[in-house]
């Protein structure tokens, strides 16, 4: 019995495995690779609380504007390192940068100064 399995980081392989079992000829061992990708998201709220609509929110692999309730989701590619930028004209960022390591699915809050 010969077994067959592949695995690379970030992508699914379908199907996972394959088993041939007294093999006495050639077999072909065909995988289908899916990438796997993640969420991240968050609200962007005033100083005092209110939901902050139509701000961008930016990561190197996309971006997503803010909704009426401040409410945004990205969608990215899995196990890597992502900097979550807010950004809208006549407002000011403290500066401050929020980074998320996937592979798990991070919310992130970001308080908007304005």
């Amino acid at each position: 019995m010969a077994a067959q399995s592949r695995f690379m980081v970030g992508y699914t392989f379908d199907p996972s495995s394959l088993t041939f079992t007294a093999l006495n000829a050639n077999q072909t061992a065909n995988f289908v690779a899916a990438s796997l990708s993640f969420s991240i998201s968050g609200q962007v709220l005033s100083v005092g609380g209110m939901p902050f609509g139509g701000v961008s929110i930016s990561v190197a692999s996309g971006s997503a504007e803010t909704d009426s309730s401040g409410n945004y989701s990205l969608s990215v590619p899995g196990f890597g390192d992502y900097t979550v930028t807010p950004y809208l004209t006549g407002y000011y960022s403290d500066g401050t940068w929020y980074g998320a390591c996937l592979p798990t699915d991070r919310s992130l809050y970001k308080q908007a100064h304005g």
